[in-house]
């Protein structure tokens, strides 16, 4: 196993799979709807190219600014409320205070 590790084209082989999953799943449809947002698409004629018309649109649409407020609202309460918290369980597996052994075995004896 040690000889196969330390081979990087085996490396390349065993990562390249995933890579082109991730590739086809997730950075093409994504790579895709960037340049469709260039465009003014309509399912009966041919797209329409209207350049950064489609950004500006978003950035002066207020239910998408309200939106956007909302869920930055979202993530910095919810970072706020867990980065407590895994502190202090973190701390608490891994040091010796009173108590840990409860925690770990919580922790790591979970289905």
């Amino acid at each position: 196993m040690k000889k196969v590790m330390g081979n990087k084209k085996s490396i390349a082989l065993f990562v390249l799979p995933a890579f082109l999953i991730y590739f086809v799943f997730a950075l093409v449809p994504i790579i895709y709807n960037i340049y469709l947002s260039f465009f003014e698409t309509n399912l009966m004629d041919v797209n329409e190219f209207v350049g950064i018309k489609n950004y500006i649109n978003l950035f002066h649409d207020g239910t998408f600014l309200k939106a956007l407020q909302n869920n930055i609202i979202m993530v910095i309460g919810s970072l706020l409320a867990h980065m407590p918290l895994a502190m202090f369980f973190g701390n608490a597996i891994f040091k010796k205070i009173k108590g840990a052994s409860f925690f770990q075995t919580v922790f790591f004896s979970r289905v």
